[in-house]
């Protein structure tokens, strides 16, 4: 026995769980938003000046490629591929 139930039952049943599906996570969106810490901006009036530049870094400064130079054999190095101060 089949039921003859019309088609846009079908479809309306579907978006109304899609519609529940989407406030669940606008809601569940605007509950994290709440609880996150508020950005604290430092904001300065606008004036004119001389460009400044600085740079500042904290930590150690370490290369990106560390050759170690050492002789462990007899006879001159030929070839190093390593760059000044690299």
């Amino acid at each position: 026995m089949t039921s003859k139930r019309p088609w846009w039952l079908y479809l309306l049943i579907a978006l109304l769980l899609a519609a529940a599906a989407y406030a669940a996570v606008m809601w569940l969106g605007a509950r994290a938003d709440a609880k996150r810490e508020p950005d604290n901006w430092l904001t300065q009036p606008v004036e004119r000046g001389a460009v400044r530049r600085t740079i500042s870094a904290t930590g150690a400064v370490t290369p990106v490629n560390l050759v170690q130079v050492g002789s462990q054999v007899s006879g001159t190095i030929a070839r190093l591929h390593a760059d000044f101060n690299a």
